[in-house]
């Protein structure tokens, strides 16, 4: 049998500024440091999101709810060129 592993992520920016990371499990850097949760829009202007009118739905349409897994939702600020890693805690 195997050794777990906690899962781990690694990257490095190409174009610095605010990474906004959705991730199933909480994370934090490799070396220790706490990540910030995530509110509100993401100040990074390369990835802001359209805003869209509201759907329209029959009213003899079935909606089916979907229960989803948690996530977790945290703002990075990044560097041109450095290599981040985090771990799930």
């Amino acid at each position: 049998m195997g050794v777990y592993k906690k899962p781990t992520a690694h990257f490095r920016s190409r174009i610095g500024g605010n990474l906004r990371l959705k991730v199933p499990n909480k994370m934090k850097f490799s070396e220790g440091g706490l990540l910030k949760t995530a509110v509100g829009k993401n100040v990074n202007s390369f990835y802001q999101v359209e805003e869209t009118p509201a759907s329209i739905i029959s009213a003899k349409a079935v909606i089916v709810k979907r229960q989803l897994k948690e996530t977790f939702l945290y703002d990075l600020p990044t560097v041109l060129g450095k290599t981040y890693s985090l771990i799930a805690i």
